[in-house]
Order: C-alpha cells, then structure tokens, then sequence
C-alpha cells in the first residue's frame, strides 16, 4: 500500500478508537493512545508511556550530567501525543520533543492537546514521514516509537534516518532507541495466511519485513542504527506483563467475517474509508492470533551507543 493509505488508516481509525478507548477503559488519558493494553489483572493502554517514561528517566540518568540537562526526543508515529505528553510530564526534566505523523486528524488533535497544555512550544506535532528525520534541523538524545516502525517500507533505511538526527544534548555522552513492537519467535512460511494478513493489513503492505525476529532486530540497530550490540535489550512484555487477548474462536471466527466484508468492500470500490477500516481489523486480528499463537512476541526495545565525538555521517 502506499504512504497516503497509511494516513487515511490512521485518520479512519483516530475518529473511532479515541473515543471508544475513552469507554472501554474508563481513562481519559485512554483516548490518547491507540496502543495494546498490557497487565493481567488490570490491563491499561497506558502503562506503555508509563514504560518508556522508566526507560528514559533510566537513560538519561545515566547519561547526562546534571539532572536539570535539557534533552531533544523524537516520537516516530506520535499518534495522538500520549506518549509525547507523558515523557514531557513524567521525565522531570526539561524536554523538546517533536513527534510525527502521517494522519493530519491526529496531528491536530495533538497540537490542539498541547495548546490546551500550553507546552505547544516545546512539544511539537508535524505531519511527517519518520524517515525524513530530523524535524527543522533540530537533534535529538532519544527516539521513542511504539507500534509504528512496523509502517518502515525499508526499516535499514528508516533507522538511518532517524539516527542521523541524534546527537546528544549539551552535558550528555549518549543517544538511545526506545521502541515497542512485535518480535517474530521463528520463521514462519511466506503462503502463511495470518503473516499475509499481518504484513498487508497491519504493516500496511504486502512485500514488508515485519515482523523481523530478534536476530533481525539487533543486527539492524548495531548496523543500521550504530548502536552498541552490548546495549541493545529486549524484553518480552507479555511474558513481564501480560497482554489482554481473545480466545482462538473468537479470533478465527472474527477473521472470516472482517475478511469477506473487507473482500466485498474493495469489489464495489465505494466506501475508501470503509474498507481502510475494515482492512486495519483484518491486520489486527492477524496479529493478535499470532500472539496467541506464540508465533510472535510484543516487546520493548532498547538500544544506546557511547559517543564521544558529534555524529555526522555513516
């Protein structure tokens, strides 16, 4: 699929999901996020920021001098800026983020948030590839990504990108990744339905990469990214956290209805929006079939590299 279906995904999905995050889990800081909800007990959308907050408090505790350092962070795929909003809450220390998105809807709606928060001057949404990097020339300590790299059509190239643009902050030594995405457990045959569906439904096309396995994950951060193999960490928040899912049933069942409506919904060629959203549900459950199955893992990747000279070119 090209670029601009996966902004009209985004643009379909932000005027339902928001809302209905609202409902489901009874949280108004529910509707600014569009990520899986982990716990067992009690699972919540939003205890990923809370994650990627402790990640990044961890880092730049470690990395920068004074606790007062103003660090740069870039939130690749910003959706609705919750994440953005949190690291800027929660970090206790002074920020300048720039979040993108390919959505204009929810580009909007985050810079709207930020204004009502009056911290619009130092959180910033842009309508943007990730791949273009750097925002206005501006460098930054941290990358954050959470369910969105997956939408990489080259993810080599992707993490390049971004990391040309990071470089550390005055009174700090290093740069860091922090993503949240699926991790293949073992190779899976190219004709498997659900890894057709995940590819061309959740990543967003057909001939995609993802899910790529750990090996995978590592090589192309040590490679692509520069960043230490010995700093790279990955943590299975299933297994740590646990993931609300459906049973096999209900999935398999759920998966031939989105199917057929989504088959009918490009036959008549009617409803774009329509069949963007029916198309999102059918990668969705895909996805979540794959957890059950054990076939892939949700988890948070973290990745630094010692600098100690102004990163240019590699």
């Amino acid at each position: 699929k090209a670029p601009d279906d996966i902004a009209l995904k985004y643009d379909v999905l932000s005027a339902w999901v928001q809302r209905s995050n609202k409902l489901i889990w009874k949280s108004a800081t529910a509707g600014e996020t569009m990520h899986q909800a982990i716990g067992r007990s009690k699972p919540d959308p939003t205890k990923l920021d809370e994650l990627v907050v402790g990640e990044a408090a961890q880092f730049f505790a470690s990395s920068c001098v004074s606790p007062t350092s103003k660090v740069g962070i870039f939130d690749a795929g910003s959706g609705w800026g919750g994440t953005s909003f949190a690291l800027e809450r929660d970090l206790v220390r002074p920020v300048s983020v720039d979040g993108v998105t390919l959505s204009e809807l929810q580009q909007r709606k985050s810079s709207t948030l930020a204004r009502e928060r009056n911290i619009h001057d130092h959180v910033r949404f842009h309508i943007r590839s990730f791949d273009e990097g750097s925002v206005d020339g501006n460098e930054y300590d941290l990358m954050v990504s959470i369910e969105a790299l997956v939408h990489s059509r080259n993810i080599e190239n992707t993490l390049s990108s971004i990391r040309r643009s990071l470089n550390p902050s005055k009174g700090c030594r290093r740069v860091a990744f922090i993503i949240v995405d699926d991790i293949l457990n073992a190779p899976l045959e190219d004709e498997d339905q659900l890894l057709e569906d995940y590819r061309t439904h959740w990543a967003g096309w057909s001939n995609s990469q993802f899910p790529l396995t750990e090996a995978q994950w590592r090589d192309k951060l040590q490679y692509s990214a520069a960043l230490s193999r010995d700093h790279i960490k990955i943590v299975d928040l299933g297994a740590t956290y646990g993931l609300r899912l459906h049973g096999k049933w209900f999935l398999s069942a759920a998966a031939a209805v989105l199917r057929s409506s989504y088959s009918l919904a490009v036959f008549t060629g009617c409803f774009p929006s329509l069949t963007s959203y029916l198309s999102s549900y059918v990668g969705a459950i895909a996805r979540e079939r794959l957890l059950v199955d054990g076939k892939i893992k949700y988890a948070i990747i973290t990745g630094s590299q010692e600098e100690t000279l102004r990163f240019i070119e590699f």
